[in-house]
């Protein structure tokens, strides 16, 4: 895996099959090749070129609608997590 940063944006790359990349305003974008359709989910679905079964939770199950898709895939909170705080300042978080 590579980390890269242009122009702001970072980008992770798994070579060849996969690149993610962050901006500062909050924008992901992901790049699959050929290779990993049908073997990926979550939010941007499946990649099997069938968008009716895009909206799947993690338990594989379909949900209704693309809120209830992005509900069922968000991170845990974790601000409850006692212990030492700290802030971390990430150079690309201007």
């Amino acid at each position: 895996m590579t980390i890269a940063e242009t122009r702001e944006t970072i980008w992770l790359t798994q070579k060849p099959e996969l690149v993610v990349g962050f901006s500062p305003a909050g924008e992901v974008t992901v790049t699959a090749t050929q290779d990993l359709s049908k073997r990926l989910c979550g939010i941007c679905g499946n990649y099997n070129g069938d968008a009716a079964d895009d909206l799947r939770g993690p338990d594989g199950k379909l949900v209704g609608a693309v809120a209830a898709m992005t509900k069922a895939w968000r991170a845990p909170d974790f601000t409850h997590v006692s212990g030492p705080r700290r802030r971390h300042r990430m150079a690309w978080f201007r």
